[in-house]
């Protein structure tokens, strides 16, 4: 009976192993040369994106992707580089797939990002580019030594942690939190509280 019940488990065990892969999400690993100073654009409808910068003249993009999307899209064409997450059918994204697909885009430094998404939580750190994120779901934190700072969302708070001197930040269901501007800063919320905390402003 012992060696039944051994034999069994053991089984069970190489079935999960197998199915793991099916509902685990495709994993992603990529790594090409970059601009130091280049321009990087990310798409991802349904997931997270997560952009980091560091000193190497590369783009790296790891993650998961989910089992919605047809592929993940990474180019670079001289100065600009795509980092695109691919749907069959954008129009009804919504009713396919039943994981998100997660990103962290490692950038150089200098890069300037634009960075979008749907349901999509934003997080960006250690870049001295400009940055211009956006999203429909999802919250943000932005901080580091951006020389821009263009961030939108509707449902969803705004955490920005920065010494731009140009601070532009905008939400309609969410709260927003701006500390070390300094220059021009904007916010505006419709349904939350706004604080500011920062140096010499120009403009507010």
């Amino acid at each position: 009976m012992r060696t039944e019940i051994l034999a069994l488990t053991l089984a069970l065990a190489i079935a999960a192993l197998l199915v793991v892969p099916a509902w685990a999400g495709t994993p992603i690993d990529e790594t090409k040369p970059a601009d130091a100073k280049g321009i990087v654009v990310i798409d991802n409808l349904i997931g997270s994106i997560t952009v980091k910068g560091w000193d190497k003249n590369e783009i790296q993009v790891t993650g998961t992707l989910g089992d919605g999307p047809d592929r993940l899209d990474f180019t670079v064409d001289g100065k600009k580089a795509r980092v695109k997450v691919v749907w069959p059918d954008t129009d009804n994204y919504r009713d396919k797939g039943d994981e998100d697909t997660d990103l962290t885009v490692m950038v150089p430094r200098g890069s300037s990002v634009r960075a979008e998404g749907v349901n999509t939580p934003i997080e960006v750190s250690g870049l001295n580019g400009e940055l211009e994120v956006s999203t429909v779901n999802g919250g943000m934190k932005i901080s580091g030594d951006p020389s821009v700072v263009e961030a939108q969302t509707v449902n969803g708070s705004i955490e920005v942690d920065v010494t731009a001197a140009e601070v532009e930040v905008e939400a309609v269901n969410g709260t927003i939190e701006i500390t070390g501007a300094r220059g021009e800063v904007s916010a505006s919320t419709v349904n939350g509280d706004i604080e500011v905390q920062g140096a010499d402003f120009d403009r507010g």
